[in-house]
């Protein structure tokens, strides 16, 4: 990353019209730092001091992480162990925002103060301000990420100490749909676009994320494609959990393994409460007790999770992968994707199961066992009522499928 006055205008405009924004200060010490510059390092230890105290986790980690990868004689080894310390088994909640307030002034005024600043001049300004951490309220403190408090300080340790730093352009190819699974990114700066191709071989956009946004991680869990194309939309810094390092981590590896398994089941339930017909006429409040009843189960490609005429083994929702579904007397098979639910057949009439179904591929499902399923039926019968009405006229391919 090389240091350019067009740069750090761009990031000293963004902090004058949000003197509250923590990322533009991020890139202002990252820029210097990259270019030699030890006020860049000073910023940054300061950011990680600063952010540490606010409870913003990602943005401490995100400088602690920039100076071992821009100032490789800074011993970081402290930082990552305070981290650890500061993280380690707490509760795990959302990252909450900071706050934001945004100046009256319009791009164009706040561009015109800026434009007449150039070199030393220029960088003086946006070292001032990405020094003053006094606007904050450091009594207000954000929450911890669900994924960094799942785990206790020795194993936290060796995860960061394997985290990787990278850096991306606007339009760079971050993961691509269809390639062997790889690693995993969590975006700490930038915004990054969530394209997929349809039946039709179109592009279909699917999300934008920013900061705090984790992609790529069910190829990790699953080892299987890649099935949605990332790209950065701008400029973004990710850390990276290589699939090699991951490999390497010993016993360490399964609990991360449960952690993003968990995590990703449980953004993939949150969804479902809010889509599905299903499960949309349960009470909010009843949701954390919906999404503790399902396990999540990693299944071979192959492997029979259904057999037509046998009893019914649960309730299957797939987070990621495919499903072949055949009866017989049928000619073609059907397939089930991503966010299917199925063997709710036999759950709501107590009957065996209609059709067989098998894992076209290594898939990531989550499932209820019927025993859970009847006590989640005794206390909210309209979920069997609402699958008896949907099995009647179920389309295999989708009905099921989030929108």
């Amino acid at each position: 990353m090389l240091y350019s006055d067009e740069v750090i205008r761009r990031h000293v405009v963004a902090m004058t019209r949000n003197p509250q924004a923590i990322e533009p200060r991020g890139w202002v010490a990252i820029t210097l730092a990259a270019a030699g510059d030890p006020q860049g390092v000073k910023l940054l230890r300061e950011m990680f001091d600063q952010c540490l105290m606010l409870g913003q986790p990602i943005f401490a980690l995100w400088a602690a992480l920039a100076l071992k990868t821009y100032a490789p004689l800074e011993n970081v080894q402290p930082l990552i162990t305070r981290f650890a310390m500061d993280q380690a088994n707490r509760e795990a909640m959302l990252n909450e925002a900071i706050p934001t307030v945004t100046s009256d002034e319009s791009d164009e005024s706040v561009s015109t103060l800026t434009t007449s600043l150039e070199g030393e001049d220029l960088k003086s300004q946006a070292v001032a301000l990405a020094k003053d951490w006094s606007i904050f309220d450091h009594n207000v403190k954000g929450a911890t990420t669900p994924l960094l408090s799942s785990f206790d300080e020795p194993i936290l340790i060796q995860l960061l100490n394997t985290l990787e730093l990278k850096s991306f352009s606007a339009g760079d190819l971050m993961i691509e749909e269809g390639e062997e699974g790889g690693g995993v990114f969590w975006v700490c700066a930038g915004k990054v676009e969530i394209t997929r191709r349809n039946q039709n071989k179109e592009t279909v956009h699917l999300a934008t994320l920013s900061s705090g946004a984790l992609v790529g991680e069910m190829g990790l869990i699953t080892r299987s494609p890649r099935v949605a194309t990332v790209t950065a939309a701008e400029a973004v810094q990710a850390f990276v959990l290589p699939a090699k390092a991951y490999a390497m981590m010993d016993e360490s590896r399964e609990v991360v393994h449960n952690a993003l398994s968990h995590l990703v089941g449980k953004r993939m339930l949150q969804n479902i409460t809010k889509f599905s017909p299903v499960f949309r006429s349960i009470p909010e409040e009843g949701h954390p007790e919906l999404l503790s009843q399902f396990k999540a189960k990693v299944v071979p490609a192959g492997e029979t999770l259904l057999r037509q005429g046998k009893p019914g083994r649960g309730l299957f929702l797939i987070l990621d992968g495919l499903v072949e579904v055949t009866q017989l007397g049928s000619i073609q098979p059907k397939w089930l994707r991503e966010g299917d639910i199925f063997g709710e057949i036999s759950l709501v009439y107590d009957s065996p199961v209609s059709a067989t179904c098998t894992a076209a591929r290594r898939s990531l499902l989550y499932t209820l066992k019927p025993d859970k399923f009847k006590a989640l039926v005794s206390k909210y019968p309209e979920i069997k009522h609402t699958l008896a009405e949907l099995s009647l006229f179920r389309n295999l391919d989708g009905l099921y499928t989030m929108a």
